[in-house]
């Protein structure tokens, strides 16, 4: 059926499957409908009844509401921590990244530093420690962009420490 240029499309749909639609476009205004119905048919979980005559939404399965609404959870938070801040030259320090909300979909992060001169960090968040000097590591959310810093301070190597006992005066 046409109207005024528009294709008017009848849907048959449950309030729960209309609500999580409407849920997933309020979240995501620039998906597309094959991108909500790709998200909604992810949730579905399987029906094991060869003998039931149950017609589910995308013939995948009941929509499992719990599993969809968790699935575009944006991260809106990275803090990061270490044991310290301070590293000497030539040393190794885990970093970590907590991403929030809990229940955000997609916590991966990446790992940049500001000095690559100074050190480096891989994409486990273990950082190496290269020369004298500060850089600021970054951790930033594949999903979304929320970024995370922490400042790091290398100091020089020791080395060829001496043990000098000073003489006890009696």
């Amino acid at each position: 059926m046409k109207k005024k240029g528009k294709v008017m499309l009848a849907i048959t749909a449950s309030a729960l499957t209309v609500g999580a639609w409407m849920w997933y476009k309020q979240k995501n205004p620039d998906a597309t409908p094959d991108e909500i119905e790709t998200a909604l048919y992810a949730s579905c979980d399987p029906i094991d009844d060869s003998s039931s005559s149950y017609s589910n939404w995308a013939g995948n399965g009941a929509l499992n509401i719990s599993k969809f609404l968790e699935m575009d959870i944006a991260p809106t938070e990275v803090t990061l921590s270490s044991v310290d801040t301070f590293i000497s030259s030539g040393k190794t320090m885990q970093i970590h990244a907590l991403v929030l909300p809990e229940n955000a979909g997609n916590k991966n992060v990446t790992w940049t530093s500001s000095n690559l001169s100074v050190g480096t960090i891989d994409s486990n968040g273990l950082f190496t420690a290269l020369s004298e000097g500060k850089t600021t590591i970054t951790a930033t959310t594949v999903s979304g962009g929320v970024t995370g810093t922490l400042e790091i301070t290398v100091k020089p190597a020791i080395s060829n420490v001496t043990y000098l006992p000073n003489p006890i005066n009696l």
